[in-house]
């Protein structure tokens, strides 16, 4: 008799059998998604493989478009884009006869997985793929293997000796392009713990566990590491955790323990080159050699270190060294700085500022000019600003007879002329007004009269010996050595003048009476304004730069070329300038006293009152 209810069973599973099945096909196309609105969702066409003949022309067995299952989406324009390579096998669940989805891949004889020393270890390894030969007739893949991957990156979590208990693995490496044993042994069989990857010739990133398999790394060691030999690492641990560590250090690059990391360079894992380190205490170094030791014990190259208090094996706390030249600057950790070279030592600014006593145990060399109090110097002490070596002329204001002083002398009084005004090219050219309006020449034994008419307020010496002057009713007047009428109009009307050279010479106008604006006389016959700034008195320094006194407070100021500059120091009243350079000036103060200016403050030169002053020009 028919067993109606088995017969009911077969039926209904012929009917599940044409309408549901899981077949095992191969991929032939992919439609990935490859621009905005192509309307490819990452779909493929698959060849069931059991169904496919060589005569069958329509290719019945190509079902095209199937959807392949994505494991994440991630959002609009997001997610992790998957899809298997052509000619990968595929697990196909299709339903409604022709109507499929692709659920995943399956290993074959075409593609095999790679190696792995346990069952839990995680192995990830991707590369640049090489399409297998395809049967043109039948769409299938009968040549296997399939071309291996070439150029692979991998991610490995190696989970060690499987025991049952907790103990030794747990290590993470990530390979970057390209692994090279990887692609040399295409299986990775020979990939069993962490020390089999290695750093040479390949680029990536190890992480060791806790209980790291590496018999090479302390434990919790962090390390990334490139082609070129050049790695950072950071330590976590020191030898004393470190079951390798037994009487030496097992680490294959050195090491100082937890807390200690390096940047190194190199051009191969052989051949390192300078370092930036950081051992536990804090100390730091630059370095462009590489010695495996400390710090202080370090001999070669150039470095530059900084050094933690809490690090007693260096005595200084920092500095930057050249072992080959042994040239240094040291900052040692009881506050004293040494700087030594076998060769010279250059400091070079507009100032240079030393406070405090100057010890010098061999020679001392000036080359240009110094300012100073008392001292040991070729100027015999005379000290209070002495200007050396230029001669320096005063008027003293009590007899205003003109004094003079020599780089290695006192001051000595030239002479019983009474003069108002002075100026000086040298120690035998030192010339002068009276009040009567006299011009009167000093040539380093007597004094002799120059003119008696027209009667001279003042007048300026040049450093190429040019005489200018400006008379008592303002008229500025030229010198000629040896005319029978010795001045000269010079086509102006000036207050006063200081001149540079016979073809630059400054002015002070007569806008006001007592005080004007600066003026350039140079080749042509008419003086130019340069400033509108009321100044009461100029002066020009043998190397050019100007001078002079505001009529506002009375302070220093400078010329720039186009302006005058902010006051120089706190002085004010000022009633006369003499230059000396761009950071020596000499100043009658509101007090009648002497003082000057050395570029950064005022300096009192002496208690006795005088009424002018010059420096001399040559």
């Amino acid at each position: 008799m028919t067993n109606l209810k088995n017969r009911l069973l077969d039926e209904v599973m012929r009917v599940i059998a044409r309408k549901f099945r899981l077949e095992i096909c191969a991929v032939h196309k992919i439609h990935w998604h490859k621009e905005p609105g192509d309307k490819k969702f990452n779909h493929i066409d698959v060849i069931e493989r059991d169904r496919a003949q060589e005569t069958d022309d329509t290719k019945s067995y190509v079902r095209e478009k199937i959807p392949v299952l994505q494991s994440f989406l991630g959002g609009h324009c997001g997610g992790y884009n998957w899809n298997p390579r052509k000619g990968d096998l595929v697990y196909v669940f299709f339903y409604h006869e022709r109507k499929g989805i692709c659920l995943g891949n399956f290993w074959g004889w075409q593609e095999y997985p790679i190696c792995r020393p346990t069952p839990y270890d995680i192995a990830y390894k991707g590369g640049q793929w090489l399409e297998p030969f395809q049967d043109p007739k039948t769409l299938d893949f009968p040549r296997q293997p399939y071309p291996p991957l070439k150029k692979p990156y991998c991610y490995r979590w190696f989970h060690g000796p499987v025991t049952g208990d907790t103990g030794k693995g747990r290590d993470w490496a990530w390979m970057l392009d390209y692994c090279k044993e990887g692609d040399a042994v295409k299986d990775c069989r020979n990939c069993l713990k962490i020390d089999s990857i290695s750093r040479d010739g390949n680029r990536g990133f190890k992480f060791y566990s806790h209980e790291t398999e590496s018999k090479v790394a302390h434990p919790l060691r962090d390390l990334f590491f490139n082609e070129s030999g050049s790695f950072w690492m950071f330590d976590a641990k020191s030898c004393a955790d470190c079951p390798e560590c037994d009487g030496s250090c097992c680490s294959e690059m050195y090491t100082e323990g937890r807390g200690y990391w390096t940047i190194q360079g190199a051009i191969s894992v052989s051949s390192l080159r300078g370092h930036l380190r950081h051992n536990p205490y804090g100390s730091m170094d630059l370095h462009t050699e590489t010695e495996d030791q400390p710090l202080e014990s370090e001999t070669s190259g150039v470095r530059v270190a900084v050094v933690s208090a809490l690090d007693s094996g260096p005595d200084f706390s920092w500095e930057i060294k050249d072992f080959l030249t042994n040239a240094y600057a040291k900052a040692f950790k009881d506050g004293k700085i040494k700087i030594e070279s076998q060769s010279q030592i250059t400091l070079k600014a507009p100032t240079i500022i030393l406070d405090g006593n100057v010890h010098i145990t061999g020679n001392n060399q000036i080359d240009g000019s110094c300012a100073h109090g008392s001292c040991s110097c070729p100027c015999s002490g005379a000290g209070g600003g002495v200007t050396c070596p230029t001669t320096s002329i005063k008027l003293d204001a009590a007899t205003g007879r003109c004094m003079t002083r020599e780089p290695t002398g006192e001051w000595t009084c030239l002479g019983d002329q009474v003069l108002t005004s002075c100026c000086c090219l040298n120690s035998e050219n030192i010339v002068g007004c009276n009040s009567a309006g006299e011009c009167w020449k000093w040539d380093g034994n007597e004094w002799s009269c120059l003119s008696t008419s027209p009667a001279m307020k003042m007048v300026s010496v040049g450093c190429d010996g040019s005489l200018h002057g400006v008379t008592q009713g303002n008229v500025e007047m030229t010198y000629i050595e040896g005319a029978e009428i010795h001045w000269q109009n010079a086509s102006g009307k000036l207050l006063s003048v200081a001149v540079f050279q016979q073809d630059l010479i400054y002015g002070i106008d007569t806008i006001h009476t007592t005080y004007g604006h600066l003026h350039l006389w140079t080749t042509g016959p008419l003086w130019s304004q340069l400033s509108d700034i009321d100044i009461d008195c100029i002066s020009v320094a043998k190397d050019g730069s100007l001078f002079a006194v505001l009529h506002s407070d009375g302070s220093l100021v400078k010329w720039s070329g186009t302006a005058w500059g902010s006051s120089l120091g706190a002085a004010t009243g000022l009633k006369a300038i003499a230059a000396k350079s761009a950071t020596m000036v000499w100043a009658v103060g509101s007090d009648d006293k002497l003082y000057y200016w050395n570029g950064l403050t005022w300096v009192q030169s002496s208690t006795e009152t005088v009424s002018g002053l010059a420096l001399a020009m040559m």
